[in-house]
């Protein structure tokens, strides 16, 4: 029966042997899991605290663009009294006006924007029956939209029509320098 009690009390020693080795692996497999966490909680937490930070930094941004606005849209409306909406005045109003004086700047050399009486003539037609637009005047003349720009520009230099560039595309008329001319050509 001693033996029987030795081999049961090598036994118990070997199970508590056992025991202690198993739990001290889950205990350091515990701790590095424990450890991983612990740098992944103060990871996430340096990354929140830089986002929000960086969130800070933009809501001044907005902060200081919106009161940018609101000062230069206060300023806007300074400048530019409101008028009472009334019929005539959301009609289009050639904006500026030019009289039958010689053009100071030299227009285009005829190559380039190819000025003739012709083209000239076709325009002042097409607005002697009222206002048109630059794309409309474009589509009568065949022309690009570059090259219908320059031809404009010419003539509203040389005060022939007049344009309201309230809006764009441009609304162009003629002026009575330019029925003159109109008349004188034909």
């Amino acid at each position: 029966m001693v033996l029987a009690d030795d081999i049961v009390l090598a036994l118990a020693a070997a199970i508590t042997t056992a025991t202690v080795i198993v739990l001290s692996v889950v205990l350091l497999r515990y701790r590095a899991v424990v450890e991983d966490a612990g740098k992944s909680a103060q990871l996430a937490k340096n990354l929140w605290d830089s986002m929000n930070s960086r969130l800070q930094v933009q809501d001044t941004r907005i902060i200081d663009l919106m009161a940018k606005v609101e000062v230069y849209s206060v300023r806007k409306a300074s400048v530019q009294p409101q008028r009472p909406v009334t019929a005539e005045s959301q009609a289009p109003q050639p904006t500026l006006k030019v009289t039958d004086m010689p053009s100071a700047r030299s227009p285009l050399p005829p190559s380039s924007a190819e000025v003739t009486p012709e083209m000239d003539g076709k325009i002042l037609t097409a607005l002697a029956s009222g206002p048109k637009s630059s794309r409309e005047i474009k589509d009568i003349i065949g022309k690009s939209r570059e090259h219908t720009a320059r031809l404009m520009k010419i003539l509203f230099e040389k005060g022939l029509v007049v344009r309201n560039d309230r809006n764009k595309p441009y609304v162009y008329e003629i002026t009575d320098s330019g029925r003159n001319y109109l008349y004188r050509a034909n």
